[in-house]
């Protein structure tokens, strides 16, 4: 037999014949309560495909005989059976395992495998060589119906083209990668507001107002806004990065994905060293280098901003009266502030990008326009030359013209 009854309530596949499941109890007579699981074995190859109605099931069932008999004629049955895996199969049994493993965020990750199955619910009982990039084009159109940001929707798009390409890698499909025929929304999300130093100030006054053990919030804004470090490479940061006598820390597998350094001044080199003797007076021992520099009374290191960041800017009325999403104060704004009064102190471009660790120096022109001084100075200087040269033709066809 190659076609089962699937209950949807437990997940379970059973005889054709059942009226109920034998597991769970669900009555299977309902359109609701059941699908067709076809399922064909040929000398160890294995094909199987979840179906909505038993039409459907019997023209897979079908093709997967087609096929079979196509591939043992080639010699080629493993092939086939690597090769029939639906979406869902292939997120459940590798895509999932493999990701969950490679990644250090384990919370971003499963972020990113559940918006996977909401939004693309309605192909993941479909074998990974019958979607199209016109089926991903849908999903993509009835999300943006949604009025999804268009920033989740490329978010989506690309996540989905990050597992077609393992597919196909791991040799699971053959061909193109279907989302790479998606066209993704395009849009602006630069965040151009950064704090004033008055802002900044009064923002440092109420985190160290806010700070505990629970959240040890001022020393963390307080090194995200002098040295630009990103909130993740700071909760990764271990006290062997951190060279107290020479104020230098070494930032390791950043998000750009190259090791850099940056300076500390002496009074983050203070605020760090307080921090230190803080935290080895809580937990009555001596820090060791593989010991985190923001450690949880409990002992684990920051996986998020603390909440009370947010409280402290909405005590701050940073964000009042703001609507774009882009013009509100978050964490990340700190690293954009101290992007930002380098540029402003007219600090070379290339140089904001070391500091910064920005992949490319485009990521780092858009902070060219707080560079005034240095464009105005360009112009008055162009000015200046044009100006006196143009007098001096003046004055020279003016004395040609007496002498005439």
């Amino acid at each position: 037999m190659a076609i089962y009854l699937h209950c949807v309530r437990c997940k379970s596949d059973q005889r054709s014949s059942n009226r109920v499941c034998k597991k769970c109890g669900a009555v299977l007579t309902g359109r609701d309560n059941r699908r067709y699981r076809v399922r064909v074995r040929r000398k160890g190859a294995d094909l199987s495909r979840l179906c909505e109605t038993l039409e459907e099931a019997r023209k897979v069932e079908a093709q997967f005989k087609s096929e079979m008999l196509e591939a043992e004629l080639r010699g080629d049955l493993g092939s086939v059976s690597k090769m029939g895996l639906t979406l869902q199969e292939f997120l459940d049994k590798h895509y999932a395992p493999w990701l969950l493993s490679h990644r250090k965020n384990r919370q971003s990750t499963e972020k990113e495998l559940s918006a996977l199955r909401n939004h693309c619910h309605t192909i993941m009982s479909r074998r990974l060589d019958e979607i199209s990039s016109y089926d991903l084009e849908q999903i993509k159109v009835r999300m943006l119906e949604r009025e999804l940001a268009p920033r989740t929707v490329q978010w989506v798009i690309r996540a989905v083209h990050q597992v077609f390409a393992r597919a196909i890698a791991w040799g699971f499909m053959r061909g193109t990668n279907p989302a790479g025929g998606v066209d993704l929304p395009r849009f602006d999300n630069r965040r151009e507001r950064f704090l004033s130093y008055e802002e900044a100030s009064r923002l440092l006054s109420e985190c160290e107002r806010r700070t505990t053990p629970y959240n040890l919030l001022y020393p963390l804004v307080y090194l995200a806004l002098h040295t630009g470090m990103r909130a993740g490479e700071l909760f990764n940061l271990r006290w062997k990065d951190i060279d107290l006598e020479n104020g230098v820390i070494s930032i390791k597998d950043p998000k750009g994905g190259e090791n850099r350094r940056v300076f500390v001044l002496s009074d983050a080199l203070e605020v760090l060293k307080d921090l230190r003797d803080e935290v080895e007076d809580r937990i009555g021992r001596e820090l060791s280098g593989e010991d985190p520099v923001f450690l949880k009374p409990d002992g684990k290191p920051f996986t998020q901003v603390p909440s009370a960041f947010d409280t402290a800017v909405k005590i701050c009325r940073l964000n009042e009266g703001i609507e774009d999403p882009r013009d509100r104060v978050t964490f990340h704004t700190l690293r954009h502030t101290f992007c930002s009064w380098l540029a402003i102190q007219g600090t070379p471009l290339h140089v904001i990008k070391e500091l910064a660790g920005h992949k490319t120096i485009q990521m780092t022109e858009r902070y060219a326009h707080l560079l005034p001084d240095v464009r105005r100075k360009a112009m008055e200087e162009m000015w200046e030359t044009f100006l006196k040269e143009g007098l001096k033709n003046e004055k020279e066809a003016r004395r040609r013209n007496q002498s005439h």
